[in-house]
């Protein structure tokens, strides 16, 4: 009797022993691609209400814990600190644009999974203000609780850099401002290659006509028209090539000698732009132009001839 009560204890601690270690014995991939699906869905779920600038969404499978600690570049909240600080936030941003440049997952066990992305974040508010994150990092950390995933910590790190200005920019008065083009102007753009423009003002409207020639033969050349619109307070302009093509674009001043243009179909949305110029009128008669491509910058400079 003795000797089955001793194997029936060791049977029951080998047991016992079993079970409590099942919970850190690595995932099989099976296993992990079963969790990951179940926390995909819950990651796309807040990068969804945080470009919808819905809170409820974003922060929905976030624990209302005490243990729930969320991190912000050097600043810690609990649960109610953070959801009163996005609360603030959301109730100014109009839409987020998120990219997610690199994704992973860590499987701690089947009941704990941390989530870590690379990302690029535009933030546009409704007051104009258009910000961009980049760098951007964050971390969730998931944990199965009750059946549920749920955000037990969350982790962001990022820098900012504010792509347009609030609408301060819209007091300008973008009609006087922008007769600072009229006149006819010159652009090197390389070795023998140059950029005439002829713009004239006509009311609250501007017509130019410009070409790109190189060694005395003409590479583009096309008529442009520039129209207020007071809408987005933006200056629309067509631009109408010889080979009949035709380009609209948006421009505004955001301070007296500086302006941006973009693509028209992205005035709504100036974040999204694939292509941004970025313009400084130094002084009267030179005006510094950037453009934007995609990570690649090219500068020109324009000197007023006449």
């Amino acid at each position: 009797m003795k000797t089955i009560l001793i194997i029936l204890f060791v049977l029951f601690a080998c047991i016992s022993c079993t079970t409590n270690n099942k919970g850190n014995q690595p995932l099989s991939d099976s296993q992990k691609e079963k969790v990951k699906s179940e926390v995909e869905l819950i990651v796309d779920t807040i990068f969804k209400g945080c470009e919808e600038a819905n809170l409820k969404k974003a922060i929905g499978t976030w624990l209302d814990s005490p243990d729930f600690i969320a991190i912000v570049n050097s600043n810690m909240w609990d649960y109610k600190g953070v959801k009163n600080v996005l609360d603030t936030i959301f109730q100014k941003l109009r839409s987020q644009q998120i990219s997610r440049l690199d994704e992973k997952y860590s499987f701690i066990n089947d009941s704990t999974v941390i989530y870590s992305a690379k990302l690029k974040t535009i933030e546009n508010y409704k007051d104009g203000r258009v910000v961009q994150l980049f760098p951007d990092a964050i971390q969730f950390t998931f944990m199965k609780t009750k059946g549920y995933w749920k955000v037990i910590n969350a982790i962001e790190s990022s820098l900012g850099e504010i792509l347009i200005k609030d609408e301060a920019s819209k007091k300008l008065n973008q009609v006087a401002l922008m007769k600072q083009f009229a006149g006819s102007w010159k652009g090197n753009f390389g070795k023998d290659t140059l950029a005439l423009c002829d713009i004239k003002t006509y009311d609250a409207g501007l017509e130019g006509y410009y070409k790109i020639e190189s060694k005395g033969k003409i590479l583009k050349e096309a008529k442009q028209i520039y129209i207020y619109d007071k809408k987005y307070a933006v200056y629309l302009i067509t631009e109408i090539f010889k080979d009949q093509d035709i380009k609209q674009w948006g421009i505004r001043f955001t301070a007296k000698n500086k302006y941006i243009l973009i693509p028209e179909k992205d005035i709504e949305n100036p974040a999204k732009a694939s292509f941004k110029e970025e313009g400084e009128f130094k002084t009267p008669n030179l005006l510094v132009v950037r453009d934007f491509v995609n990570n690649n910058v090219t500068t020109f400079n324009f000197t007023k001839v006449k």
